[in-house]
């Protein structure tokens, strides 16, 4: 009686202790999101982030639109201590238009999409300048959400065309071609892995792959009932995360794709989960807003979902997640939620 009494003692002892250990973990993870606020000017200007990037602390973008000025195109970058607006001016056929996506391969160049009046909108920063690439039947009313790049010369956009079909763009030494359009579904983010590895998510569960020859449709156990909104890699793998809302309980939706099949990780519920990022399988955020429009996020630490409250992270609407390139730091961007409608960004540290 004895001996099963201090083996059941030293058993509770392993499970506070093991407790106490991942409390004290999830308040590390959560302290260190730390604001990196725009200059104030930009608050209640009508300047909200849509995308963000980095290839270092030091060289962070952030992409958006400005609604109160005819919704013209921002770039913002973030050297680790200021802000400093490089916007681009060129290419836009009229005083409309903006930016959803960013990739940023060096300080030196950096791919930059959205939409203007004319159709879809692509640019690229060369450190000097932006310059805005020539897209082939681009038609009013189409869009590009997100980009992807390897390096300069081999990128891919996703988005959707005038009449909501998913849109690829792949860009090569030629200049960028239209490579893939069907069905009635928009894409919304893309992720480049390799040139014989890229993947694209959407609308109505829609997720397509490229295998280096051509583009084909993959299932999830989601089926057609989620509406994705970005995707991640893991970073050192071959996995990957994408996240969305449920269709019929405008719950968060997340599957992970492990190497071989995709694999259903719902999420807590409590708001729309609309970002993701992760630097290994334990180390994953996603982010969005709740209904009532403040900040909601979730971590991951590879066995469950944990709500992130009462963080820099949650101080803002986040509409994207990024890992910094040969890092496992994160850079998040989105909208601030105090009222005063404005851009909003926050940098995790590991």
């Amino acid at each position: 009686m004895l001996r099963i009494f201090f083996y059941a003692c030293r058993a509770l002892v392993a499970v506070v202790g093991v407790m106490l250990f991942l409390a004290v973990t999830a308040s590390a993870d959560t302290r260190r999101w730390s604001q990196t606020p725009p200059p104030d000017f930009f608050f209640g200007s009508g300047i909200g982030f849509t995308d963000g990037a980095g290839s270092s602390v030091s060289n962070l973008w952030a992409v958006g639109e400005n609604n109160a000025d005819l919704e013209t195109p921002i770039a913002q970058r973030f050297n680790g201590v200021s802000w400093t607006s490089i916007s681009p001016k060129a290419g836009l056929s009229s005083d409309d238009g903006g930016l959803l996506g960013v990739a940023v391969l060096s300080a030196s160049s950096v791919w930059a999409v959205g939409w203007q009046d004319t159709g879809v909108l692509v640019e690229h920063y060369n450190g000097d300048g932006w310059t805005a690439s020539r897209v082939p039947s681009s038609v009013p009313g189409s869009v590009l959400n997100d980009v992807a790049a390897l390096t300069w010369r081999r990128a891919w956009a996703v988005g959707a065309t005038d009449q909501g079909a998913s849109l690829i763009l792949r860009h090569s030494a030629q200049g960028w071609r239209v490579v893939h359009t069907r069905g009635n579904s928009a894409l919304t983010g893309v992720v480049a892995l390799a040139r014989q590895n890229v993947w694209a998510v959407g609308r109505d569960g829609l997720v397509e792959h490229f295998n280096g020859t051509r583009w084909a449709r993959r299932s999830t156990p989601l089926g057609s009932e989620v509406d994705f909104t970005a995707v991640a890699r893991v970073l050192g793998t071959r996995h990957l995360w994408a996240i969305g809302t449920s269709r019929a309980s405008g719950d968060p939706a997340a599957v992970y794709f492990n190497g071989r099949r995709f694999v259903t990780k719902t999420p807590l519920a409590g708001g729309s989960l609309i970002a993701i990022g992760a630097s290994s399988r334990s180390d994953v955020w996603a982010a969005g807003r709740t209904g009532a429009g403040l900040g909601f996020a979730e971590h991951w630490n590879g066995e469950r979902w944990t709500i992130a409250s009462n963080t820099d992270l949650t101080a803002g609407a986040i509409r994207s997640i990024s890992l910094i390139t040969n890092s496992r730091n994160f850079w998040a961007v989105g909208t601030t939620i105090d009222g005063n409608f404005g851009p909003f960004a926050a940098l995790y540290l590991n």
